[in-house]
């Protein structure tokens, strides 16, 4: 998997398109160490607001405080 791989098609929704591999299982992570708390990962399938073609993967990051609204945040993702 590339760069090529992922866009962020607005703040906070990242969509994974056209990956070499054949996706069974994704587990998603905040990456929560520092200064900043309460970050959520939601991984699915589902493509609102992902448009590339080849669409697989789509992950929203939120925060505890507004879990509606998308926002950037670092994440980890593990594919299987």
């Amino acid at each position: 998997m590339t760069s090529a791989n992922v866009t962020e098609s607005s703040p906070g929704v990242y969509c994974f398109h056209n990956l070499p591999f054949t996706v069974h299982t994704v587990v998603g992570s905040p990456d929560a160490f520092g200064p900043t708390d309460g970050i959520l990962v939601n991984v699915s399938n589902g493509a609102s607001g992902c448009a590339e073609a080849g669409f697989q993967i789509r992950v929203r990051t939120t925060t505890v405080g507004a879990p509606s609204t998308p926002s950037e945040h670092p994440f980890y993702l593990l594919f299987e």
